[in-house]
């Protein structure tokens, strides 16, 4: 029965077909090397026919049932083609021996598209171009498959090279990072030096966000050798804003500042503004860090203004987002809630998923500060979504730690515990000393308030020792407020926490209401005179003890 409909509908397309004039099958046919319909000017360029010509073809195919057309969301004609149509088309196609050139055709095209579109997607009619790419996905797809299958190397390359902040910003980058593997290992002998250089960029910053930040680093690493045997200072300063926000991942801050730095000086020098706002963003996240709050404000808003005025609307919401991270650890929820109003407001048409996930944990860790525990709950299972649907490590295990954090002020220690050993297992894996420094505080509380002391202790250690290798005084606070529930005897306890409390003032960090409740509830109130000096070598003996 099955194999009888589907003869018949065949014989009804070829019924069709034969209507057809020559020239109008040989349009038809070229049709079937698209993927998810297209536009007027590519088929055109299949087909190797002018706009109008294209245009006249497809309103007889329509009338014959054989396509589709309708309008796209910006008011253009788009046509589809039925798999059973295509299917019949692509025979056709070999039968006359056109489906190369058909191919080559189709892949030019979208190539070109892809060239235009990526030096669109970080200016202002980014959203614009964001949606246009997106309809393609399934026509650059298949003009990747025909170049990777015939080893066309230069295309093959230029379209992912081209492609990678699209399945970024559109939550394809594991199909994009699955994509790279496959150009990259393509011949390269063919391939220029600047576009072999701007591949391994674009495939380390699919790497970096799949949490591979060592794969990362590497790809980087030769792309900056081929740029600096260029000559090319704008590709240069690119990359080595890739390669400093990988070591700020991993941690390497020191590097991180020195390589945002130098980039930062040959952007200044070409004129790139935007790409200047990546460097004093750069240099932004390793101030935040670190704990220092006025170098944050102060590359925030600059990498701010310079994003401005670049039209960047992406980076926008981004630097909003990270400037309200430093008002949420400076003890300011107001400021921090409002810059995150305004970066959702811009966020939220653009749909990135790493940036709304980062909102969104922002969001979340300001709520649970001010103990709205209730509310930051809901943001942050929206956050995980978000995370997870853009494929983020680093940003699934940043939310992992937030709900621990809350469980653990719901007094659910078991469960928190349990987010935060979960948490910590994927820093590790991202290679993220801050981070599993955070998720080790986490649990070293969680752990100490459970009564497991032994373990509390071990976490405590690692988390301190991270803390002070990255030079995060918040975080060193942390460490010893939690040293202070295991210290046993309450003076030393004043004594910690006084410390504590003189690092907090300095860096201008309070610890959160519900911290400071809880301290106020178990009678641990801050005193003394100790010596930071000899709070850490206290912290020692307690965790050794």
């Amino acid at each position: 029965m099955r194999l009888e409909r589907s003869r018949t509908l065949r014989s009804g397309i070829r019924w069709s077909y034969d209507l057809l004039d020559p020239e109008t099958q040989r349009i038809f046919r070229r049709l079937a090397v698209f993927s998810g319909g297209g536009c007027l000017q590519a088929a055109g360029a299949a087909a190797q026919v002018d706009e109008m010509e294209v245009a006249d073809a497809l309103q007889m195919l329509a009338a014959h049932h054989l396509v589709r057309i309708q309008e796209s969301h910006e008011g253009e004609p788009r046509f589809h083609i039925s798999e059973a149509n295509r299917l019949f088309a692509l025979e056709e196609l070999d039968r006359e021996g056109e489906r190369g050139d058909a191919q080559r055709r189709h892949a030019e095209w979208h190539l070109a598209l892809a060239e235009r579109g990526a030096a669109e997607l970080t200016g202002k009619r980014q959203l614009l171009w964001l949606d246009r790419l997106e309809a393609e996905h399934a026509n650059f797809a298949a003009a990747l498959d025909w170049a990777i299958a015939g080893e066309h190397a230069e295309s093959a390359f230029g379209l992912a090279a081209n492609l990678w902040r699209l399945w970024l910003a559109r939550a394809r980058a594991r199909e994009g990072y699955d994509a790279f593997e496959r150009v990259l290992r393509l011949p390269r002998e063919s391939v220029s030096r600047g576009l072999l250089a701007r591949t391994l960029n674009g495939y380390a910053m699919l790497a970096q966000n799949l949490g591979r930040n060592a794969a990362a680093k590497q790809a980087l690493a030769e792309s900056l050798e081929s740029w600096r045997e260029s000559g090319d200072e704008a590709g240069l300063a690119r990359a080595l804003n890739s390669l400093a926000w990988v070591h700020c991942e991993l941690c390497d801050l020191d590097e991180a500042k020195r390589l945002s730095r130098e980039a930062l000086v040959l952007h200044e020098r070409t004129g790139d503004k935007r790409g200047a706002a990546v460097s004093w963003n750069n240099l932004a996240w390793i101030a935040n860090y670190r704990a220092d709050g006025e170098a944050a404000r102060e590359a925030g808003r600059k990498s701010l203004s310079l994003r401005r005025a670049a039209g960047d609307l992406r980076g926008e919401g981004f630097a909003l987002a990270c400037l309200a991270w430093t008002e949420q650890w400076s003890g300011e929820p107001k400021a921090a809630h409002k810059l995150l109003d305004e970066a959702s407001r811009i966020l939220l048409p653009v749909a990135d998923p790493t940036l709304l996930g980062w909102t969104l944990t922002v969001r979340a860790l300001t709520l649970l500060d001010e103990g709205k525990l209730d509310e930051a709950d809901e943001i942050v299972e929206k956050s995980l979504r978000e995370w997870k649907r853009g494929g983020n490590l680093s940003g699934e295990a940043w939310v992992v730690c937030v709900r621990g954090a809350a469980l653990l002020l719901r007094v659910q220690l078991r469960e928190a515990d349990a987010q935060l050993e979960r948490a910590a297992q994927i820093w590790r894996e991202t290679g993220s000393g801050w981070g599993l420094a955070m998720a080790l505080g986490g649990r070293a509380r969680a752990l100490a308030r459970r009564g497991s002391v032994a373990e509390a202790k071990l976490a405590l250690g690692e988390s301190l020792a991270l803390r002070r290798a990255v030079g995060d005084r918040r975080g060193q606070a942390h460490c010893i407020e939690t040293a202070a529930e295991l210290a046993g005897a309450p003076s030393l306890a004043a004594q910690l926490l006084g410390v504590a409390e003189r690092i907090r003032d300095a860096i201008g960090a309070p610890a959160s209401i519900p911290d400071q409740r809880y301290r106020r509830d178990a009678g641990l109130v801050p005193a003394g005179e100790m010596q930071e000096r000899e709070a850490f070598e206290a912290v020692k003996r307690i965790i050794q003890g």
